[in-house]
C-alpha cells in the first residue's frame, strides 16, 4: 500500500522575503506559516563584523521554534571588523571569497533540502557581537500549503 504525503498533491509557489534590518547584534527570523512545507532557494545579505571578536561563523537555518535544526555553514569565517556579501544558494559550490574577490561568499543550500512544519528561517552566526550588524537581506523560497495562500 503506499500513501502520499498531503503536501505532495499541495499547491506551491515561489515566495519573496526582503525584511527589514535586524537590530546590532541579531540576526534575522524569517516567520513561516504553520503547516507548509518549504524549500529555501537562495539567500543573499550582507554581514558587517564589529571589531570586538573575530570567528563567527554565519549560517541559514530552518527552525522550529526558534531552534535551527539544520545549518547551511558559510564555507569561510566571518573575519573581524569587514563587511562581506554573503550568497546562499541551492545548488551553489562552497566559494570562500579569495582574491579578487575577497568580500564575497557564496555557500550552499544543498540540493532538495525539503522541510515540513517549519515556524522560521533563521540567518545569523555563532558568537554574535553587540555590533555586528546583518543588512540587505533578499530570500526566496518555495512554499507548499494545503488550501489557500496566505496573504
Amino acid at each position: 500500500m503506499h500513501t502520499r504525503h498531503p503536501f505532495d498533491i499541495a499547491t506551491f509557489k515561489l515566495a519573496y522575503a526582503h525584511p527589514a534590518n535586524p537590530a546590532a547584534g541579531e540576526g534575522y527570523a524569517i516567520p513561516i506559516p504553520v503547516n507548509c512545507r518549504i524549500e529555501i532557494t537562495s539567500a543573499d545579505f550582507t554581514f558587517t563584523s564589529g571589531a570586538a571578536v573575530a570567528d563567527r561563523l554565519v549560517y541559514v537555518a530552518p527552525s522550529v521554534a526558534a531552534a535551527p535544526n539544520q545549518h547551511f555553514n558559510s564555507p569561510r569565517i566571518q573575519v573581524a571588523n569587514a563587511p562581506t556579501n554573503y550568497h546562499f544558494f541551492t545548488g551553489a559550490p562552497a566559494e570562500a571569497g579569495l582574491a579578487p574577490v575577497p568580500l564575497e561568499v557564496t555557500a550552499p543550500l544543498g540540493v532538495s533540502c525539503i522541510f515540513d512544519n517549519l515556524t522560521a528561517i533563521i540567518i545569523t552566526a555563532q558568537n554574535i557581537q553587540a555590533a555586528d550588524q546583518f543588512s540587505n537581506l533578499f530570500i526566496w523560497y518555495r512554499i507548499w500549503i494545503g488550501g489557500t495562500f496566505p496573504v
